[in-house]
């Protein structure tokens, strides 16, 4: 059964060779950023697009169609609600290790480059550290949040991660929020928060392109540092994910840090883990490096 993702995620074999082959889809504005598609269904797209091209060579049979690190880079903005074409390149097949490459093209101009390598999860819990301050089950008793629209004094809304529930430890809300806020604070706002995040259909599966999705679905926090009208668009220069284990098939939840590491002369880099929530396991571990640009009255004309 299809679930929401997957059919935003859905590409058509266009041509196919020996030399590789081009995927086309529909990048879906239902997952958009106000009107910016988001990068991590574009990401989603993509290494779905890797993952049938190694079943065409049929590198699925020899169990290394895991991907264990994808490295993006954005070199124009897409736009929603209409196709995409991802060529795709096996560019090195090995025992241990595959090497793929894949162009995302709008209007026959390259929007996204990528890189990953596959291979196999291989758990090997003697040389587990994940560094997490504090992962606890889920508490069906906590505070709830749907970050489906945020007030924008007006009294309008802007639509905002529709596809995705959240579920905030105690105190993170407040945090993020504050990141949202247009209003001056007398304190400076941390620049972390933790959230539990599923899909907004509770019986869709968490896997390893909602990993992906996921990892780039919340407010920069480069926001912490600014009152929001200041900063009015945070293009990605570049993201890395490594991805740890495929998810549990019965998996709800992910339990996420998202994190500001850096911020100088006009570039951020924010990184954030995602987690099992129940048992702990790191399962995606990504770092995106942005630019920090004053407010576009019109995004539109950066496409």
């Amino acid at each position: 059964m299809a679930t929401r993702l997957d059919e935003a995620i859905a590409l058509d074999l266009v041509k196919g060779d020996a030399e590789g082959s081009t995927w086309r889809g529909l990048i879906t504005d239902k997952y958009n950023v106000f009107i910016v598609p988001n990068g991590g269904l574009l990401m989603a797209l993509i290494l779905r697009a890797m993952r049938n091209e190694q079943k065409r060579h049929g590198l699925d049979k020899e169990s290394n169609l895991d991907c264990l690190h994808m490295q993006h880079s954005f070199l124009a903005a897409t736009v929603g609600n209409a196709p995409c074409d991802i060529t795709v390149r096996v560019i090195k097949r090995g025992r241990t290790l595959s090497w793929v490459s894949a162009e995302l093209q709008q209007a026959a101009k390259v929007r996204i480059m990528a890189i990953a390598g596959f291979g196999k999860y291989d758990p090997c819990p003697a040389t587990n550290y994940i560094p997490v301050e504090d992962v606890k089950l889920i508490n069906t008793q906590s505070e709830r949040f749907k970050s489906s629209s945020i007030p924008k004094g007006n009294g309008e809304t802007r639509e905002l991660f529709s596809r995705w529930v959240w579920n905030f430890p105690p105190g993170d809300k407040d945090v993020y929020l504050r990141m949202t806020s247009q209003q001056e604070h007398p304190d400076p706002c941390p620049t972390k928060f933790n959230v539990y995040m599923r899909h907004e259909d509770r019986s869709e599966p968490i896997t390893v392109e909602s990993l992906v999705a996921i990892s780039d679905a919340a407010i920069p926090t480069i926001k912490a540092l600014l009152p929001f009208g200041d900063m009015g668009w945070v293009p990605t220069l570049s993201f890395n994910s490594y991805l740890f284990a495929e998810p549990r098939p019965d998996l709800e939840w992910v339990y996420c840090e998202f994190n500001l590491e850096a911020a100088s002369e006009g570039r951020s880099i924010q990184g954030v883990s995602i987690f099992d929530p129940e048992t702990g396991a790191l399962l995606c571990r990504a770092s995106q490096g942005a630019l920090n640009v004053a407010e576009q009255k019109d995004q539109s004309s950066k496409i």
